[in-house]
């Protein structure tokens, strides 16, 4: 419908070969058939590989007859003695290797419908004191970490829209804690009358302080210096936190359970996977897209070990 738009977050699980029954080979069919059923405007995906991506892209716009393209990078930095070997390698194969970052490592990729929505400009930094070195980690993380950010404008309103999206560390408190704050800051450059979207794996509980930094109103602007200072991007006099909201707090309807993720055997019930919004927008509906068989064995074969969430909204 006309000035609304459905966005939604997904953690498909990198491909993993030890997942068995499991691994992405067994279970892509079922990752694409969600996807399509949901008809998403614009989707923030963890944990893809490239190959993944590839997969995902061409399944959906040939078989399921979708026009998705997507932006985005692997957070990963091949370093020159790494290379060297894997040329020598692949020498015979005459295989290219990537080592800037481009695509190695996992992506957090923003999909989008190029027949609703138009991309604008993109780029990405990494959770980290150092943003835009390729591959860099702080604060104790376990992994690397980035942001992939794009500006879009939706073809039929001409409305234009922020839309980030990310995965934050699964080890480091201290990590999350500091990434949102980069991530709160960040947003606080941007222009608050435009609507914007921030999605992810945020590996945190709604009532943890990751969560809270970036829901909160009372964080005093001044915390906010040194994270635009790293970077790199000139400090406005009016600039101010934007207040962002949690969509499955203010949705006017909810659907699905409470839990996002639940491991591949269901013995886990958490909630780690958010949609935000700033006061551009309007939640009308979020849903925990349950899509796990109704009896879960050993031997079952599920699309993901996280729910997708989906949050319909409207530009107001």
């Amino acid at each position: 419908m006309k000035n609304e738009l459905r966005a939604v977050s997904y953690n498909i699980r990198f491909d993993n070969p030890s997942d068995k029954q499991n691994s992405w080979v067994h279970r892509k069919m079922l990752v694409f058939s969600n996807i399509s059923f949901l008809k998403a405007d614009i989707i923030g995906f963890q944990e893809c590989l490239f190959h993944q991506i590839k997969d995902i892209k061409e399944n959906l716009n040939n078989n399921y007859e979708m026009s998705y393209d997507f932006i985005g990078v692997g957070r990963e930095y091949v370093t020159k003695i790494v290379l060297i070997i894997l040329l020598k390698k692949k020498k015979k194969k005459n295989t290219y290797i990537n080592y800037d970052g481009n695509e190695k490592g996992e992506f957090s990729p923003i999909f989008y419908n190029t027949k609703k929505i138009e991309l604008v400009h993109s780029h990405q930094f990494w959770v980290s004191e150092t943003p835009y070195k390729v591959g860099s980690k702080s604060w104790n993380t376990a992994c690397t970490r980035i942001v992939t950010w794009g500006l879009f404008k939706q073809k039929k309103t001409n409305k234009s829209f922020y839309f980030l999206n990310t995965h934050l560390d699964h080890q480091s408190e201290l990590a999350r804690s500091e990434g949102t704050m980069l991530i709160k800051s960040f947003i606080a450059t941007l222009k608050p009358q435009i609507p914007l979207i921030l999605v992810g794996d945020f590996n945190s509980n709604d009532y943890q302080k990751p969560i809270e930094n970036l829901i909160s109103s009372t964080i005093d602007i001044n915390f906010a210096i040194k994270y635009i200072q790293l970077l790199e991007i000139p400090i406005r006099d009016d600039i101010a936190f934007q207040t962002l909201f949690n969509t499955k707090t203010i949705a006017n309807c909810k659907i699905g359970p409470d839990s996002t993720f639940t491991g591949f055997d269901c013995a886990y019930s958490e909630t780690i996977d958010y949609i935000f919004i700033n006061q551009q927008f309007k939640a009308k509906t979020f849903v925990v897209f349950n899509n796990h068989p109704s009896k879960v064995t050993k031997n079952s074969t599920i699309a993901s070990d996280h729910f997708p969430i989906v949050a319909d909204l409207k530009f107001l």
